[in-house]
């Protein structure tokens, strides 16, 4: 068996949830709660979030499910920091009816949680490994 099997993606995706559930539950004190969309974006927007929300995860499995067979080992780092970060944001959406941002980047001003990092992350590998892909398909 490789090391990317399902099940090790499965053990990343928990480990991207766990370190982020447990930094909000260490920085609660400076956390602050967020109603709109990763990074504190769409605050004022709240009711759009929860329809966008759910296009982006339908969208997510989707392309999930139609990617080549022949993945490359990027997106078997990709799908479960993607999928733990999204789990986790739902998590606290469905707690709390917002998402829980301990971390606050000084230099552009926003709120931001492990989850969202993780996810932002996730979709870069992603976008590499297929640009490798289509490299080497011509």
């Amino acid at each position: 068996r490789r090391w990317y099997s399902t099940g090790m993606q499965i053990v990343i995706a928990f480990v991207v949830f766990c370190l982020d559930q447990g930094t909000k539950a260490i920085f609660r004190d400076t956390a602050v709660l967020n109603s709109g969309i990763g990074f504190g974006i769409g605050q004022s927007t709240s009711s759009l979030v929860a329809p966008l929300i759910v296009l982006a995860v339908v969208s997510a499995v989707q392309l999930y499910r139609n990617t080549p067979s022949k993945r490359s080992a990027l997106t078997h780092w990709a799908w479960p920091l993607i999928f733990g970060g999204c789990v986790s944001n739902v998590v606290d959406r469905l707690r709390l009816g917002a998402v829980i941002d301990p971390f606050r980047l000084p230099i552009i001003g926003i709120h931001c949680n492990l989850a969202d990092v993780a996810i932002v992350v996730g979709f870069v590998v992603l976008f590499v490994a297929s640009v490798q892909l289509g490299v080497r398909k011509r």
